[in-house]
């Protein structure tokens, strides 16, 4: 059985009793106050609440669902352990974040400079786009390898000022953010 529970410091977390051993507790590193938390429907109390700019609750749905995801996966595999099942569900909540081969994590500018490879080997028309993107990201982070968890709103704002400050065009600015999101 599954259920979400408020810790004291206001995050949230994705907790599985699995038979008798102990439960699985996984955060889902989503906050809100506990005065907006109800504990009886364990959601929060209204569907307006975000946390980063996204509904609280559709976001509860989308763990709990990858979460049973990887319970499914689990329970289909034998040689599957409990103990991997956190990493498994990881990788349902956030797919393309892993190579199908050695499930390794990898880091945002990794990931995209593979999606640049793979559409300029596949021909598609606009990969040298994607490279032009490539090259801002890796100008803008230097030497730092971000994960997807860092691309988030405040990323945004300090990379749309980073690009405007590129002097570029409100189009090209569009685009990389296309190819961002693509992503």
């Amino acid at each position: 059985m599954s259920n979400f529970n408020l810790n004291k410091n206001g995050t949230i977390y994705l907790i599985h009793h699995y038979g008798q051993s102990n439960p699985v507790r996984i955060s889902t590193h989503i906050k809100i106050d506990s005065n907006k938390w109800d504990k009886v429907k364990q959601k929060a109390k209204s569907s307006n609440y975000t946390y980063d700019g996204l509904k609280i609750n559709i976001e509860l749905i989308r763990h709990a669902s990858a979460f049973n995801k990887a319970l499914q996966f689990y329970e289909q595999n034998s040689g599957f352990s409990l103990q991997n099942i956190k990493q498994k569900y990881l990788e349902f909540l956030s797919p393309g974040k892993y190579l199908n081969t050695n499930q390794k994590v990898l880091g945002f500018i990794e990931f995209f400079e593979q999606r640049k490879n793979k559409y300029k080997k596949e021909g598609i028309n606009n990969w040298s786009g994607y490279g032009s993107t490539l090259n801002h990201l890796k100008k803008y982070f230097k030497t730092k390898q971000p994960t997807f968890e860092e691309i988030d709103s405040r990323f945004y704002e300090l990379f749309n000022d980073y690009l405007r400050g590129c002097n570029l065009s409100k189009n090209t600015i569009s685009n990389h953010w296309k190819h961002i999101k693509a992503i």
